[in-house]
């Protein structure tokens, strides 16, 4: 017990394996923000997108939007292609989790697809404003969130190995941290670019002359993370979708945008719970007292996740005025499918776990 009083959680190790986290947030900040105007131009333009506006006019409806073009089949177009991330992140996030497990390699079980991985993303990342044809874009974006799945799980997983378990709370405020200020980071990157061309140029760049650069950017930043820490060693959306319903909101761009955070935020308390279970499992606990333990020792942190991000959306769930109608709609998904996933993660993901997780105390056994 002394001895265990006597850990410390090493700061700067940790710190730096907080690169790959940041290198994931800076990439997705940019994604979100940058993405969707690019669609939107390349849509509008197409006859194909045209043609099937005019021979579907009920699309328009569909996605709440009353030119066909524009806000209509475009709009639910974007909101379909920006799916792409969760679809993949269910899928393979997993998958290629459970396969970094039973790595093993010189560079240890994650480090390999950080170094294969990110390399990857950045390319497709910086080519994605570069694509001249729609059909050429969606290949990139495609393939930038399949090779994103690839290494995503094992960033994550970094920390957890290199931690003793009695810190491993502590080295999760780290790495959240990092998280954030590659969001921050990929938030300002426009800022930033803009800045280093005005002051290269001699004068202010034309309006989106900036956006291939930010890709540039954002692409180095990833390299520089991986190079820094291979240097150191649906229920959701059908709560969005009720709550949206009852309060007579539309499937639109803005309440796209708020169910695509959503998915993130419970993929997140997701994580926490089987994360922990896990652990426990490896420690030596059966598989149903792990998830037992896990589900009650990870209650705090989800509840407070979840109000903190319900209590700082009301407001937009409840604004009025002019424009209110988008911030209502993403309010109200947000909001609704929070409330709804909270619960149902605390039942629903520890008794899935029971039932298909592997019971690792008895292969040890």
């Amino acid at each position: 017990m002394a001895e265990q009083k006597k850990m410390k959680l090493n700061y700067k190790l940790t710190f730096l394996i907080g690169f790959g986290f940041m290198a994931s947030s800076i990439a997705w900040s940019v994604y979100n923000a940058y993405v969707p105007p690019i669609l939107d131009e390349m849509l509008s333009a197409s006859p194909t997108v045209a043609g099937i506006a005019e021979k579907l006019p009920w699309l328009a409806t569909l996605f709440g939007g009353t030119d066909v073009v524009g806000a209509g089949v475009v709009g639910g177009l974007i909101g379909a292609i920006m799916v792409i991330d969760n679809v993949f992140g269910v899928i393979f996030q997993p998958l290629f989790g459970k396969i970094s497990d039973r790595t093993h390699s010189r560079l240890g079980k994650r480090r390999p697809y950080l170094l294969f991985g990110i390399p990857a993303a950045a390319l497709f990342f910086i080519l994605i404003p570069r694509m001249p044809y729609i059909w050429t874009l969606m290949l990139c974006v495609i393939c930038f969130n399949l090779i994103m799945s690839l290494w995503r799980s094992p960033v994550v997983a970094l920390m957890p190995d290199l931690t003793p378990p009695s810190l491993r709370s502590e080295g999760n405020a780290v790495i959240n941290l990092m998280g954030g200020l590659g969001t921050l980071l990929g938030m300002g990157s426009g800022m930033i670019v803009i800045a280093i061309m005005t002051l290269f140029m001699g004068s202010k760049p034309a309006t989106d002359a900036e956006r291939p650069y930010v890709f540039i950017f954002t692409a180095v930043v990833m390299l520089i993370c991986l190079l820094v820490v291979m240097l150191t060693v649906p229920l959701a959306v059908a709560g969005a979708l009720v709550f949206m319903y009852a309060g007579g909101q539309t499937m639109n761009i803005f309440s796209q945008i708020g169910i695509i955070m959503l998915i993130g935020l419970v993929a997140k308390n997701g994580i926490l719970i089987v994360e922990f279970a896990n652990q426990k499992q490896e420690s030596g606990l059966a598989r149903g007292e792990a998830i037992e333990q896990a589900a009650l020792q990870r209650l705090r942190p989800i509840l407070m996740t979840s109000a903190s991000t319900v209590l700082g959306l009301i407001p937009l769930a409840v604004a009025t005025g002019e424009g209110a109608a988008g911030r209502v709609a993403m309010g109200v998904a947000v909001v609704g499918g929070m409330l709804v996933s909270t619960l149902l993660t605390l039942y629903i993901v520890p008794a899935m776990y029971s039932y298909i997780s592997t019971d690792r105390h008895k292969k040890k056994a």
